[in-house]
C-alpha cells in the first residue's frame, strides 16, 4: 500500500461504501454515506460476497455451501508441554486437521456487520 499511495494513490479506509457511480458504463466513483467519492480507478475489496460486484453484475451470489473458513490460532506453550500433549519425542513435529462440518447441529447467530 506505502507504494501505491507514494505513487499518487489515496487510500481511505473506514467508511462502507454503498453504490459504485458509474457514467457511459464505466465505474468512476463510490457513494458513501450519502456522499460521492471519484476516482480514476476504484477497486473493489469487500471479500469473496461482493455485493458490489454482484450489483455491478461482475459476480454472482456465492452459495454458502461453496465457501469455507480456515482458522489458525497460535499458542506458546514450553516445549516440554507440546511434547507431552502431543506424545513427541526428538524432533518430532504434529499436525491437527479437522475437517468436515464443525458447526453442524450447534446454535449460533449473526451478528449485524455495521451498528
Amino acid at each position: 500500500m506505502e507504494q501505491a499511495e507514494e505513487a499518487g494513490a489515496q487510500l481511505i479506509t473506514g467508511i462502507r461504501v454503498d453504490n459504485l457511480v458509474q457514467r457511459d458504463g464505466k465505474v468512476v466513483g463510490v457513494e458513501a454515506d450519502g456522499d460521492v467519492i471519484e476516482a480514476k480507478t476504484v477497486i473493489l475489496a469487500d471479500g469473496v460476497n461482493s455485493i458490489l460486484a454482484e450489483k455491478l453484475g461482475m459476480a454472482k451470489r456465492v452459495k454458502p455451501t461453496d465457501v469455507a473458513v480456515g482458522v489458525k490460532e497460535l499458542i506458546e506453550l514450553p516445549k516440554s508441554v507440546i511434547e507431552d500433549r502431543f506424545q513427541l519425542q526428538g524432533n518430532q513435529g504434529a499436525a491437527c486437521l479437522f475437517a468436515g462440518s464443525p458447526t453442524d447441529g450447534l446454535m449460533g447467530r449473526r451478528l449485524p456487520l455495521y451498528q
